[in-house]
């Protein structure tokens, strides 16, 4: 079979939970979304052993149990991710593994002086899957990794340079969600509620996040994040080990050595201590095998284990209403869904339940919700977009005359300009000066079918002012039933009459009615289309030419639907009338703006520079576009910028999810003689976020530089804050301080990444601006360059392959070879794989790992040249 003969394989989108303590992979194929089993089961713990060769999972898990490998075997990475060694020293005591502080940062440190950074283990695990996923044949060109939502700068940072590592083939195309969003997801695309406002509450085994979300209908809109990255179901499995420990010590002669032996047999017996405990089992027996093979057994209550939990789930509570209090209280909420390993405790749910109740609501599967949900993002993010064939218009009729030149100052000529009344496209099927084919509305033109010409009496003529047909709902001499539009009759309701005054009359010119938002002699309050008055933009002014004019009475548009000289029944928007609701109004910023005739199209990805103009044509530099949506409510207020609702809206069956900021962005500046953190974009505020500019004044004297540190954090105490970067401004004119000002712009886009932008105002024609994106700065968490990458492949060991896991591969692929030939139709074949077969067992056999690996080679070429030789059969 050619290539071409080949089916095409429909696309698979891949959501990956990358868990403290277990990770899962999802997948969305052919409109199913299914969690993927590895082995058996769809979950993994998240631990790695550094041997010789590497394993991870199960096997890794298997290796704790021996003395000389447990020191190697890594958990909880994602603890560490982006933290300094004092953040996460506490935690150390508690790890079987030994970690070392270097450069403030932790590092774990493995037997033969290997030094694995936390990012890298994170690394080890996603290679792990992606090696698992293309087994299976999954392709890897659409993936979505989840992380915490109060992640800031550095761990996210952290998470991205572990994806590259993890030779993913598209690393810089797989993006982040985070994830109580991603369960959000998950919630709607299962759940049958339209309507809602839910609180996520994702207890996990080494975070908790909360995310409040505003559900209508397939949208989703994140409005506040709240949580704790340094709480969940580890700090439950370290509480229950601290009371084995001390009943150990009281009931048996065991010294704190023989304790460093045995920690992570009682960290074991903890974790299936804690799923196993309810209602139902009010006691349970934990047994440890000491080294000296003596069975150590204590015994632990249902009562102990609450003691436990109390003050752990009381602080997710107290989190819980922090984050209620300041988004109305829990009367404005409908629903708190559980999310994560943790909520299946009974004694979480007991409580949240008590304290809310009625509110708890059971709708998704707490151990998958975030793998499921990042799965389907995948599809939303990267199926194939709808492009409209291009349509090529030819007007065999001649041009319509050049148009008057607009008064001074109408405004710039954009390109491309779609509706400006310099411009004739083609075909203008509307203008009153020009014959385009099919003409529908034009007064004086008898097009065929004509179904609007004053002069002629077609069939179907529905808006002929001298014809009387059947139903003439328009003509002026005739008095049909009902009669909208007839300047002439008094019909009920007449809503159009120039000669009545209706109880309805929204559109007459001569009436003036409360509120007349189109009457051409008045200037009501609403008058958004009026062609004698100047709105801001006016982009409906017969007498201008704004920049998005898209119905302007004076314009030559293709397709012109809603001419000025016609009254077509269903004209929503001709230069008299004012529709309901005004999606167009050029003081309405739509999000994303679809009209706009300079925008660039959406699914860009590069930052750009884009223009608005005033009602008078004067240009001001408007905000930077990110992905494709245009941010138009800057603001050098502090971190005030909000993002406007978009006004078109989502097809009804696919959900669309808008994320917030979760954590401050900003910067340190100095009053008087102490720092403070000033906030730029505030959390909370939709993504993508800002621009929000401010100018700085320089508060020394003579300065030609300026070094900006950026933070992270939620309060104005700069101690509390985190330092993600600095940014250096230079250029500066050596001024008195206070007379130098610099205007600072920040940005966050779609990816929680930030954009930094400086002015310096001043200088002539303010024409020094430059633009940088963090990853571009001296950046504390910088991204990897292409030799550290390699470097930490090597370091971690991910190119080596155990021979026994290679041999079992092997193994696997050609059993399956020999089931395709079997049935006696190639038996040339079946000889062939029956012998590989032989050599792969006689492989296991080797003991010499460098003769192993040798034969390992040979078996490869073997197979290349089986696969070559039969392609047809394996294929088919």
């Amino acid at each position: 079979m050619t290539e071409k003969e080949k089916p095409q394989q429909p696309p698979v989108y891949i959501g990956i939970d990358l868990g403290t303590t277990y990770c899962s992979v999802a997948k969305y194929e052919n409109n199913k979304l299914e969690t993927i089993e590895f082995n058996g089961t769809s979950t993994i713990p998240s631990r790695v052993y550094y041997g010789e060769f590497n394993s991870v999972g199960y096997q890794a898990q298997q290796q704790m149990k021996f003395k000389d490998k447990i020191k190697n075997v890594v958990y909880d990475s994602k603890r560490m991710l982006g933290k300094s060694y004092d953040q996460i020293k506490e935690d150390i005591p508690n790890w079987t593994f030994d970690v070392i502080e270097k450069d403030s940062k932790p590092v774990i440190k493995l037997d033969g002086d290997r030094e694995i950074f936390p990012y890298q283990v994170s690394a080890t695990i996603l290679d792990y899957l992606r090696q698992q996923l293309e087994k299976k044949g999954i392709p890897l060109d659409n993936v979505i990794i989840t992380v915490p939502a109060n992640f800031d700068e550095a761990e996210t940072t952290d998470v991205r340079n572990a994806i590259k590592i993890a030779k993913f083939p598209h690393p810089e195309k797989v993006t982040l969600i985070k994830e109580p969003s991603a369960a959000s997801i998950c919630f709607v695309h299962t759940a049958s509620t339209a309507n809602a406002r839910a609180l996520i509450y994702d207890f996990g085994g080494g975070t908790f996040d909360l995310s409040l979300v505003e559900i209508k209908g397939t949208t989703i809109e994140v409005k506040d994040n709240h949580g704790d990255p340094h709480l969940g179901g580890r700090d439950i499995d370290n509480k229950i080990v601290d009371l084995v420990v001390q009943k150990i010590k009281q009931q048996y002669s065991i010294d704190d050595q023989e304790i460093e032996n045995i920690k992570y047999s009682i960290l074991e017996e903890a974790e299936k201590t804690k799923k196993v405990f309810s209602p139902s089992f009010r006691i349970q027996k934990i047994s440890i095998q000491s080294t000296a093979k003596e069975i150590l057994e204590v015994t632990m209550t249902c009562r102990e284990f609450e003691q436990i939990l109390d003050p752990l789930v009381d602080k997710t509570i107290a989190l819980v209403e922090e984050i209620l209090k300041r988004n109305g209280g829990i009367d404005k909420l409908d629903n708190i869904i559980l999310v994560g390993g943790s909520s299946l405790i009974y004694y979480v749910r007991d409580k949240l339940e008590e304290k809310f109740e009625g509110k708890i609501l059971d709708s998704v599967n707490p151990l998958n919700a975030v793998a499921l949900g990042a799965a389907y993002k995948s599809y939303l993010e990267f199926k194939p977009k709808k492009v409209s064939a291009p349509v090529l218009c030819v007007d065999p009729q001649p041009a319509a005359p050049t148009p008057q030149a607009p008064p001074p100052n109408v405004g710039p000529t954009p390109q491309p300009n779609q509706f400006n009344a310099a411009i004739t496209p083609q075909p203008n099927q509307f203008d009153a000066t020009t014959t385009p084919q099919p003409n529908q509305f034009n007064a004086a033109i008898t097009p065929q079918p004509n179904q609007f010409d004053a002069t002629t009496t077609p069939q179907t003529n529905q808006f002929n002012a001298a014809i009387t047909s059947q139903p003439n709902q328009f003509n002026a001499t005739t008095t049909p039933q009902p009669n909208q539009f007839n300047a002439a009759i008094t019909s009920q309701p007449n809503q159009f009459d120039a000669t009545t005054t209706p109880q309805t009359n929204q559109f007459n010119a001569a009436i003036t009615s409360q509120p007349n938002q189109f009457d051409a002699t008045t200037t009501p309050q609403t008058n958004q289309f009026n062609a004698a008055i100047t709105s801001q933009p006016n982009q409906f002014d017969a007498t201008t030419t704004p920049q998005t004019n898209q119905f302007n009475a004076a314009i030559t548009s293709q397709p012109n639907q809603f001419d000025a000289t016609t009254t077509p029944q269903t004209n929503q928007f001709n230069a008299a009338i004012t529709p309901q609701p005004n999606q167009f109004n050029a003081a309405i910023t739509p999000q994303p703006n679809q009209f706009n005739a300079a925008p660039t199209s959406q699914a860009s990805k590069e930052i750009q520079r884009t223009t608005s103009t005033n009602a008078v044509g004067n240009q001001q530099q408007s905000a930077p576009r990110y992905s494709g949506i245009v941010r138009a409510n800057s603001t050098n207020s502090v971190g005030s910028s909000q993002s406007t609702p978009p006004d078109a809206e989502a097809p009804t069956n696919e959900i669309v999810q808008y994320d917030c900021v979760s954590i401050s962005y900003g910067l340190r500046i100095r009053q008087e003689r102490y720092y403070k953190f000033y906030p730029m974009i505030k959390k909370g505020t939709r993504l993508p976020a800002g621009p929000v500019k401010k100018t700085f004044k320089t508060v020394d004297d003579y300065v030609d530089s300026i070094d900006l540190r950026i933070f992270q954090g939620n309060e104005q105490d700069i101690e509390k804050c985190k330092e993600i970067g600095k940014y250096l401004i230079t250029g500066l004119e050596k001024k008195k301080k206070g007379e130098e000002h610099v205007e600072i712009t920040f940005m966050v886009d779609e990816q929680n990444i930030l954009h930094l932008y400086h002015s310096i105002k001043g200088k002539e024609n303010d024409a020094h601006e430059e633009k940088y994106n963090l990853t571009e700065l001296e950046n504390k968490h910088a991204t990897l360059t292409n030799e550290q990458i390699e470097q930490a492949r090597s370091i971690t060991g991910m190119d080596k392959k155990d021979p026994e896991n290679e041999l079992q591969e092997l193994e696997d692929v050609f059993t399956e070879y020999r089931s395709k030939v079997r049935g006696g139709k190639y038996p040339e074949a079946l000889k062939e794989v029956k012998s590989i077969i032989d050599v792969i067992i006689d492989a296991y056999n080797i003991e010499d790992t460098k003769e192993k690996i040798e034969k390992i080679e040979e078996i490869k070429k073997k197979k290349e040249k089986f696969v070559e030789q039969y392609r047809e059969i394996i294929e088919n």
